[in-house]
């Protein structure tokens, strides 16, 4: 996957701080970048996420071509950052791991349920009481990013450095 960059010092107390720095932009932020390519073709798609350690849970249409790309390989990267109108101040996440799709009624049932406290919106689509064929889980399926390869950029530290961290 290439090389990876060197991290300035090995002093534990600074990877803490990256890693710090990391959970709290897993936690902070509510968009992810997911890309996936099929047919040798890229494609990007945003998507709310929630993040509950090692996870990054989120949903999306079976028919969306994301999902669809998933379905030949389950490889993508994907990208977490928090906007900012300065460069300097750029800061996010970059990414690579696999996305499956979440089996489980009681896993399905915790993540959704952190899922509605992080996006309250998202709850309008969960209207069984009309018509629960219509509801959030008739249109969409709760997938995980399990990402093996994580790397912190903040242009505060430097233009362009990219430390990879553990958490």
């Amino acid at each position: 996957m290439g090389k990876k960059p060197a991290i300035a010092s090995s002093d534990p107390a600074d990877l803490d701080a990256y890693r710090k720095q990391a959970l709290a932009l897993l936690k902070g932020a509510k968009t992810m970048v997911l890309a996936v390519h099929e047919d040798d073709c890229p494609w990007v798609a945003p998507v709310y996420y929630l993040f509950a350690s090692p996870g990054i849970y989120f949903f999306s249409s079976p028919r969306s071509k994301h999902v669809q790309a998933l379905r030949h390989d389950d490889r993508v990267a994907g990208a977490i950052f928090m906007d900012s109108d300065q460069l300097q101040n750029i800061q996010g996440l970059q990414m690579i791991g696999r996305v499956e799709r979440v089996r489980g009624t009681m896993r399905r049932m915790s993540i959704t349920a952190r899922y509605l406290a992080k996006f309250p919106l998202a709850g309008q689509l969960l209207n069984h009481d009309k018509n629960p064929e219509e509801g959030l889980d008739a249109r969409v399926d709760l997938y995980v990013f399990w990402p093996s390869e994580i790397h912190i950029t903040d242009n505060r530290q430097g233009f362009g450095r990219r430390v990879p961290v553990e958490l």
